[in-house]
């Protein structure tokens, strides 16, 4: 059955904006995704995100998931990158808001000073 559920990810294109849950060694990270559907379409390059964590506060460079987002309350940190392995995919919590993948865009262009 676990197999199974890697398999059915391992060839799912993700979309920028989606919430996933990515299991890394014993941990379950939760994942912002952040690189351009281009790249997460691709064979070739592994789609990139951020940390979403459930508990502390928002800081500097943090955007606060709000309703109707999934995980309301949560935090995307926006220095956290995580590069993700699509056969580590255990679940998908939906999209973020426009308006809060806006908010992210900001925050990561004001980290990078771009």
């Amino acid at each position: 059955m676990e197999q199974r559920r890697r398999d059915e990810w391992r060839d799912r294109v993700v979309t920028r904006g989606q919430i996933l849950e990515v299991v890394r060694g014993s941990q379950r990270l939760r994942v912002l995704v952040v690189s351009n559907d281009q790249v997460n379409a691709s064979d070739v390059v592994a789609p990139w995100g951020l940390m979403v964590d459930r508990t502390g506060r928002a800081a500097a460079f943090q955007v606060v998931l709000e309703s109707p987002d999934p995980l309301p309350g949560a935090v995307v940190r926006v220095p956290s990158v995580v590069v993700i392995d699509r056969t580590a995919i255990r679940a998908n919590f939906g999209l973020v808001h426009p308006s809060t993948m806006r908010a992210v865009d900001a925050s990561l262009r004001e980290f990078l000073d771009l």
